[in-house]
């Protein structure tokens, strides 16, 4: 039995990170571990403002760093980013997390990210109290700003970016690499808070540019882009290289290749295609039919009215390729997102008529459609003066997902939909913390 951290704390709880859920053969030092967890007991026991929760290695007694992303005490939902130090992917991982001190002070340490440290993940969090199931890196950012550039630069050429019509334009490829020499010019430091309003798209660089890595078999680890060859047919990857050159086509591609490359990352077979038709065919292990999948983005100014036709173009589609199938539609829907300071797993307010008008369409209508995928993307910056004391700032990119089932479609989709990540929410996290320069 470990000690106890100190009287005062009145309750702990133990929590176990699962080393088979931990990739590769190295230990993970100083990693920063989500947990995040509902209790009923944390509303009972724990300070309001949620001060008295600190958390510690196996021992019981030394005490790690931790920052709280979301405290929600009414409903008892804890959210808190704690810096491990040592993750073993050979034995289970254990800590403990103390709170019941309504007279404690706040217990947020800091330092839980040094420096640039960047994670990433495009799969769903499956720990039931721990962590994400993530594939890790850590880059000097100087390296990683190099990196996105050149993955930029690999896509349209450099003289691409010569031309200011891409800035008149609101092109968000030259948006993203204008960015990054903008950092580079100032050797990777943000001035806050006037460069506040970049860190949304600096998140999405990792994105967009993690999608197209994983898609075309790059390296994750040093962010190199790999060959569009390996994604599609020539008349895929033709595709591709004419519709990115326009805004809308940069950002539709984006959502067909990060669902492709979620996929990819878990090892299914993932088929693009190209003709008037779905986008992709995905084959997951021990699922007996294909998934044919048409993605859709949704525009900022796209009126409820426009779903039912998009609904209906996607079933007549799926149908068209007459075989037995699990059809899919993948809606993204972040252009209709208005940022929250919060993160929540909610649908947000804004969607409730596009997902209600969903809903309506694959109650009886459109049977070649088992399913459909809404998701969207929310950015929350964590302050110092919100939940990040000392220095440093988090950035929070999280992908969150709605999954609708047709109340009688010609294939039921499978109900192992950990193998498609459907449930709630998924999460890519970008999460950085650097020096404030005023």
């Amino acid at each position: 039995m470990a000690k106890w951290f100190n009287s005062e704390w009145k309750c702990r709880k133990r929590i176990k990170i699962d080393h088979n859920k931990i990739d590769g053969k190295d230990h993970l030092i100083n990693f920063p571990v989500k947990f995040s967890q509902i209790d009923n007991k944390f509303t009972k026991f724990a300070h309001p403002k949620g001060w008295d929760f600190l958390f510690t290695s196996s021992d019981g007694i030394t005490q790690l760093n931790h920052k709280i992303q979301h405290w929600d005490k009414a409903n008892s939902k804890l959210i808190a980013h704690v810096k491990i130090p040592s993750v073993s992917p050979f034995e289970d991982t254990i800590f403990y997390i103390y709170y019941g001190n309504p007279n404690a002070s706040n217990q947020e340490n800091g330092n839980v990210w040094e420096a640039y440290e960047l994670r990433k993940s495009f799969q769903r969090n499956t720990y039931t109290n721990t962590q994400d199931n993530i594939k890790h890196n850590n880059s000097k950012i100087i390296d990683f700003l190099t990196a996105q550039i050149k993955i930029l630069e690999s896509l349209f050429g450099d003289a691409w970016f010569n031309d200011k019509k891409r800035e008149i334009n609101f092109h968000p490829a030259y948006e993203r690499w204008k960015l990054c020499k903008y950092l580079l010019s100032r050797k990777g430091s943000f001035r806050f808070p006037q460069d506040e309003s970049l860190l949304p798209i600096f998140c999405k660089v990792l994105l967009e540019n993690y999608s197209f890595i994983q898609c075309t078999k790059g390296n994750l680890q040093t962010f190199n882009l790999g060959s569009l060859a390996n994604y599609g047919d020539s008349a895929v990857q033709k595709r591709i290289q004419s519709v990115i050159k326009t805004p809308g086509g940069y950002k539709s591609i984006h959502t067909e290749l990060q669902f492709a490359a979620w996929h990819l990352s878990h090892g299914h077979n993932v088929e693009a295609f190209e003709r008037k038709g779905p986008d992709q065919k995905i084959l997951i292990p021990t699922w007996n039919l294909p998934i044919i999948a048409e993605c859709k983005r949704i525009e900022s100014e796209t009126k409820v009215s426009r779903i039912q036709q998009i609904i209906k173009n996607a079933n007549r589609q799926i149908k068209n390729e007459n075989i037995p199938c699990y059809g899919l539609i993948v809606i993204d829907l972040s252009e209709k997102i208005i940022n929250h300071d919060k993160p929540n797993d909610d649908l947000p307010i804004e969607l409730n008529e596009i997902f209600e008008e969903i809903v309506k369409r694959l109650n009886k209508y459109y049977a070649s459609i088992s399913a459909a995928l809404l998701f969207w993307h929310q950015v929350t910056i964590m302050k110092p003066d919100q939940y990040c004391p000392g220095k440093g700032i988090s950035i929070f990119l999280n992908t969150q997902s709605k999954f609708i089932k047709h109340k009688n479609p010609l294939y039921p989709i499978n109900n192992d939909l950990s193998k498609i990540n459907f449930g709630n929410c998924f999460e890519s996290h970008i999460s950085l913390s650097y020096n404030l320069k005023t």
